[in-house]
């Protein structure tokens, strides 16, 4: 049985990023998967009260571990600051994440395989790469959204957008012939209405894309039948979507409710189960949106104005939608209002645009054309099978992730003996060893490529680990009979002793033991001794490669299956 990869799964602290997450975690552990889930204290807290009394499903058996690391800040501070919690993040999680991960290998021995970031949270891979573990990130929206996002310098050379990411002019474009064309409102890190935190944003964006390089991948929720082009555009974007929250009758409600900050309302069950088949308008505008008077009054109304049946979900959390009345001319006598829905459950239908107020009149004229044109209709059943294709075995997004967990499980664990510049030698020149590794990979970033004297047949994980290795080896000297001596021996230190050749032609096919430890390693004569008669016990024929300096033949030693050869210093 090989060994159970342990995945350390970092989300944005966020429901619309850590919901998706949570079901790649899921899927993680059908597959065979152990998960640390890791999010910042007051994420984790909201978690476990969703759950009610079914605990935090981190029990020590569960196979995802929930835990929880300080943010940085204060127990007052307003963690609805997006900017004050970022910057708190960003100075204050990394260290506490990297011990959280030497504390879970010393204190539990959880040894972490693979570190699956949020794109949002891409700092953590450098983390991955500094203790010597696998990374790769995650993307919850969709793939051409962070199509956009990697075309951000075009953009700002096209002057679409300027150097702080904000559109200079209102225009559609388009990054590619296979990408439908955009227009500058789908530039989603200019809409906070707060110009600090769209910078803040635009930055960690920037900072985040430089990662991609360094990857193997950016595991996206999303699938090839619904966005192709954007799928070709980002060959590193691997797509295994959409992530949809099972709810089997074998899972119990902590297991269901894994990922949420709220309560799910299933009471609104029963009443969906009562209304014409795809009749009921679904209204959701996530988890940070926040409604002005003005806004409600015009939605309540608007949906009242339709005439048919609507669930809209209201959270009562916030202080802005906690002093928002209904009007008085809203009777809500065909909708049903729940705080949190279980969103897979009730089914995707008609979401409303979040950005930006539309009128009431606009609302009911929108429902009733997409609910009563049947074309439509049609073709959203028609993706949907495409999509449910998709994540069923055999699926494109599923062969996808079985795709990643086999690159999970076949990467080799190694053990602190391939260290190889602290075995064998004096502290001061490992020391000084170590210290020119250290400097020479900070070159890596430098440079297009490091040429390897190694091959994909040979390394294959290895090489995918560290994507600017060229692998052009094995480098193996040719002895042609044309060469003189001194081109045959150009790169050597040591004389070469070619007589050994004629012995080994005289020896049976595959036979000979070659026995060489470089031109570094020294014996000393208990060490030897050992070596020169542990290869006569083996009475097969043996090539020993001997420097002069290190000849100490011991009294017993026969050497009559043997040549040894001596290197000329």
């Amino acid at each position: 049985m090989g060994v159970v990869p342990t995945v350390l799964v970092l989300p944005c602290p966020a429901q619309g990023h850590v919901n998706p997450m949570m079901i790649l975690s899921q899927r993680l552990v059908e597959k065979g998967c152990n998960i640390i889930f890791v999010t910042p204290e007051f994420i984790h807290n909201k978690m476990v009260s969703s759950m009610g009394n079914q605990g935090g499903g981190d029990n020590g058996r569960s196979p995802i571990k929930l835990v929880s690391i300080p943010d940085g800040l204060g127990p007052d501070a307003d963690r609805n600051n997006v900017r004050e919690l970022f910057d708190s993040i960003l100075k204050n999680m990394p260290a506490m994440l990297e011990r959280l991960i030497e504390d879970l290998r010393l204190k539990d021995g959880v040894r972490v395989s693979c570190i699956v970031a949020d794109f949002v949270m891409a700092w953590a891979l450098e983390i991955a790469r500094k203790i010597g573990i696998r990374g790769v990130l995650f993307y919850p929206a969709s793939a051409a959204m962070f199509a956009l996002q990697c075309s951000i310098p075009k953009l700002i050379e096209d002057g679409i957008i300027d150097s702080n990411g904000l559109a200079t002019t209102q225009k559609r474009f388009q990054l590619s012939p296979s990408i439908l064309p955009m227009d500058t409102e789908f530039i989603w890190w200019a809409k906070i209405s707060d110009s600090k935190t769209e910078k803040m944003l635009f930055n960690i964006i920037l900072e985040s894309m430089k990662t991609l390089e360094s990857t193997e991948w950016c595991l996206c929720n999303s699938t090839p039948d619904l966005e192709p082009g954007a799928l070709s555009f980002v060959p590193k974007l691997l797509p295994i979507g959409p992530l949809l929250r099972t709810y089997g009758h074998d899972q119990g409600v902590s297991e269901r409710s894994l990922g949420q900050f709220w309560e799910e309302d299933f009471s609104c069950l029963n009443w969906l189960d009562q209304q014409p088949h795809g009749s009921v308008i679904y209204v959701a505008f996530g988890s940070t949106t926040l409604f002005d008077e003005k806004q409600f009054k015009e939605l309540a109304l608007g949906l009242e104005l339709t005439n048919r049946p609507f669930l809209w979900v209201l959270r009562k959390d916030s202080d802005c939608n906690n002093k928002v009345r209904f009007p008085n001319e809203f009777k809500g006598t065909r909708g049903k209002i729940i705080e949190w829905a279980p969103q897979e459950k009730v089914g995707l239908g008609f979401n409303l645009d979040e950005n930006g107020m539309i009128s009431r009149e606009e609302i009911k004229v929108k429902v009733d054309k997409l609910l009563g044109d049947e074309n439509i209709r049609f073709k959203a059943r028609e993706i949907k099978k495409k999509l449910m294709k998709d994540i069923d075995v055999g699926g494109r997004s599923s062969e996808n992730l079985n795709k990643f967990i086999n690159w999970l499980k076949d990467f080799p664990h190694m053990d602190t003996g391939s260290i190889w510049w602290a075995k064998g030698v004096d502290s001061v020149f490992g020391n000084l060893v170590f210290n020119n590794i250290v400097h020479g990979m900070q070159t890596l970033e430098l440079t297009e490529w490091w040429l390897c004297n190694s091959t994909p047949d040979l390394e294959p994980q290895a090489l995918s680990y560290v994507p600017k290795l060229l692998p052009i080896g094995p480098l193996l000297r040719r002895y042609d009979d044309n060469q003189g001596v001194t081109e045959r021996s150009l790169g050597q230190f040591l004389e070469e002793d070619l007589s050994c050749i004629n012995w080994l032609d005289q020896q049976p096919h595959t036979s000979v033991i070659y026995v060489a430890f470089g031109s570094l390693t020294h014996f000393d004569k208990k060490q030897f001794t050992e070596v020169a008669l542990g290869l006569e016990l083996t009475n097969r024929p043996f090539l020993w490669v001997v420097r002069q300096d290190s000849n100490c033949n011991p009294h017993e030693f026969k050497g009559n299956q043997v040549i040894v050869v001596g290197i000329r210093l």
